[in-house]
């Protein structure tokens, strides 16, 4: 089981996180159910600069590793 979380223009990892678990304007509350999914025993996060917002937040979650 694997998944991916992208946040934009967040200045902080606090913030991100926060914003990806509130999940506002997303129906399937799909960022929430990821991170707070407890078969997900392992995650990689990376935060890098990006031209339009910013910042980009990626978080991919495994399972398995």
């Amino acid at each position: 089981m694997i998944a991916e979380n992208c946040d934009y223009g967040n200045q902080t990892a606090l913030d991100s996180v926060i914003g990806l678990l509130i999940d506002d304007g997303i129906e399937s509350l799909g960022h929430r159910k990821n991170i707070l999914e407890p078969k997900f025993q392992w995650i990689g996060i990376a935060i890098e600069p990006h031209k339009k917002y910013g910042t980009n937040c990626v978080m991919d979650f495994a399972e398995l590793f």
